[in-house]
């Protein structure tokens, strides 16, 4: 009935494969648990339902569509690895979705209570503007959010579509893959079955990241044959095209290091950190 494949590389996942495994028993299906690897980590768990396949040298894009392709059943569950489930009933809520015939489910995520000290605050921020979001606000606009995190899709469909392993750096692989879901008339249905993200990214790091997709979208935009209206669709783009950073450039030696010291080291602002991008995609883009 349901496949499982988690993107795993260097993290534990032995109490989230654990905590599947319980819940697939009590609802009483067929399960497969297909688990992405680096070849430096020893496989911490085995059962008759695991299948490990060793990651080496393969980006994420890649490595989602090999543990696809070896998968058993009708339906994929993607899952990152940080993550907790939230729910008793998390699998069997998807379950459900299959009972339904629904073609693609996505379950929504969630952050910690808890708000992190200040050296993990932007990615925190920045996740519960963006992502983290309420099942209200993600079924008025159900294609504009999706994540691979926690995704159900059935597999003939994914099977047609597939993750673009032109995406071998960071950044928009999921964004590429709604985009091509949406070209094909299919609404995302959204459910109200989050996992909840564990992983702690330092402000320093997450922005660091968060460049890097930049540069990989011009990248993109410029060495692939990637669609180009996916390309013009993104806000960054739309901004860009709009001239909002054009007049800041000429200061760009100062005004990007002093905006990202105050980003990092003082306020945290979403905004400032939406300019930041913005000033630093212009940049570059206009090279």
């Amino acid at each position: 009935m349901l496949s499982v494949c988690i993107t795993a590389y260097n993290t534990d996942v032995s109490a989230l494969v654990k905590k599947i495994l319980t819940q697939a028993n009590i609802a009483n299906i067929n399960i497969d648990i297909l688990i992405g690897i680096n070849t430096e980590l020893k496989p911490s768990l085995t059962d008759k339902n695991i299948t490990y396949l060793y990651s080496h040298e393969l980006n994420s894009a890649k490595l989602k569509n090999k543990l696809a392709e070896k998968s058993k059943y009708e339906y994929i569950l993607f899952l990152d690895a940080d993550i907790e489930i939230k729910s008793d009933s998390f699998i069997s809520f998807y379950v459900a979705s299959i009972v339904q015939k629904q073609q693609i489910v996505f379950g929504g995520k969630i952050n910690p209570a808890q708000k992190p000290n200040n050296k993990y605050l932007l990615a925190y921020k920045y996740s519960n503007i963006t992502d983290a979001l309420d099942i209200d606000i993600r079924r008025k606009k159900a294609n504009n959010y999706f994540s691979s995190s926690n995704l159900l899709i059935n597999k003939q469909l994914f099977s047609s579509i597939k993750f673009n392993e032109e995406f071998s750096k960071y950044g928009y692989s999921d964004e590429f893959l709604a985009f091509n879901i949406l070209k094909q008339n299919i609404t995302i249905t959204q459910i109200d079955n989050p996992i909840i993200t564990t992983s702690s990214t330092t402000n320093s790091n997450f922005l660091k990241n968060s460049l890097k997709e930049i540069d990989n979208l011009i990248y993109l935009e410029q060495n692939t044959n990637i669609d180009k209206n996916f390309i013009a669709e993104q806000n960054i783009i739309k901004q860009y095209n709009n001239n909002i950073a054009h007049k800041y450039l000429k200061f760009y030696s100062v005004i990007f290091p002093v905006t990202k010291f105050v980003l990092l080291n003082l306020s945290r602002n979403i905004n400032l950190l939406e300019f930041l991008r913005l000033l630093y995609f212009s940049k570059k883009f206009q090279k």
